[in-house]
C-alpha cells in the first residue's frame, strides 16, 4: 500500500477493528479500495473474504481512481476499467451471499446498519458542517469553511463569515444532483413531471438497454447499471 501513499499497513487495519470490537464497538464499518494495478481477482477476493470474517456491520468498496495532476499520476499508476468491473461483479455476488445489503453503489450493510450520516448525502438533503473546512448546504446554498485553522478562528471572533467558498443551487442544478445522487442508491428516485417531461427519452433509453429499470413510479439502477453508474450519470448533466 506504500506506493499508493497509505500510511498504515494490512496488520494496522486489521488490529484497529480488533481494537474496536474489543471495547465494545458494535458498529464497526470497513473502507476497502480494489482494482489496484497488479491486483489478482484472487488477491482481491481474499482481502474481502478478511474483511468480513472480522463481523463489520458495513462494508465501503471503492475502485481505486486516478485523477492526472496527482502523485500517483505522475509515477505512472494507471487503472484498468474492464478489470475493476470483474472485481465489483464478484463483490456484488460475494456481499449479497453473506447477507449485506447493496443500498449505494460503493456500500453494503447488515440489516439496521445503512450509514444514515451518509444518506443525508445522496438524498441530497440539508446539513450543516462546523469548524475549519467543514461544509454546509442550507438554504439553497452550498459553502465552505477556510481550510486554515487560525484564519477560521480569527474569523469568528471577529463576527466574521468563515466560509471561502459559496454557491447557490438554482433549480436546474438541483434536479440534476437529485438524479445523480439518489440513483446511486438501490431506493432510486421518483420520477416526477419535470423529471420525466426533460430526461423521458434518456429514461427510456437506458431502461431499453437494461441501465434502469422502473419500480412503482420510480427508476433504478440496474445490475449492470451500476456497473456502467458513470456512463448513466453523464447523460443527466
Amino acid at each position: 500500500m506504500r506506493y499508493l501513499g497509505r500510511i498504515h499497513s494490512s496488520e494496522t487495519s486489521q488490529n484497529a477493528i480488533l481494537s474496536a470490537k474489543k471495547y465494545g464497538f458494535s458498529n464497526v464499518s470497513v473502507d476497502l479500495i480494489y482494482g489496484l494495478p497488479g491486483q489478482t481477482p484472487l488477491e482481491w477476493q481474499e482481502d474481502l473474504h478478511r474483511a468480513a470474517s472480522f463481523g463489520p456491520q458495513h462494508i465501503s468498496v471503492y475502485p481505486l481512481t486516478v485523477e492526472e495532476g496527482t502523485p500517483l499520476y505522475a509515477n505512472g499508476v494507471r487503472v484498468d476499467e474492464d478489470h475493476q468491473a470483474e472485481l465489483y461483479e464478484w463483490t456484488m455476488d460475494y456481499l449479497g451471499h453473506k447477507g449485506f445489503e447493496h443500498y449505494e453503489i460503493s456500500n453494503w450493510a447488515v440489516p439496521g446498519y445503512k450509514c444514515r450520516h451518509n444518506l443525508i448525502y445522496w438524498d441530497n438533503r440539508e446539513y450543516i458542517g462546523l469548524g475549519a473546512a467543514a461544509a454546509s448546504y442550507l438554504g439553497g446554498k452550498r459553502c465552505k469553511n477556510c481550510s486554515d485553522i487560525n484564519i477560521y478562528i480569527d474569523r469568528i471572533l471577529a463576527g466574521g463569515n468563515p466560509a471561502e467558498e459559496s454557491e447557490t443551487i438554482d433549480s436546474r442544478t438541483k434536479l440534476v444532483e437529485d438524479l445523480i445522487l439518489k440513483l446511486r442508491c438501490s431506493s432510486g428516485i421518483f420520477v416526477s413531471e419535470t423529471i420525466n417531461h426533460k430526461y423521458g427519452a434518456t429514461i427510456d433509453k437506458f431502461v431499453t438497454d437494461n441501465l434502469l429499470e422502473r419500480c412503482n413510479g420510480t427508476i433504478r439502477l440496474t445490475r449492470r447499471g451500476r456497473i456502467l453508474a458513470n456512463q448513466v450519470m453523464r447523460e443527466f448533466v
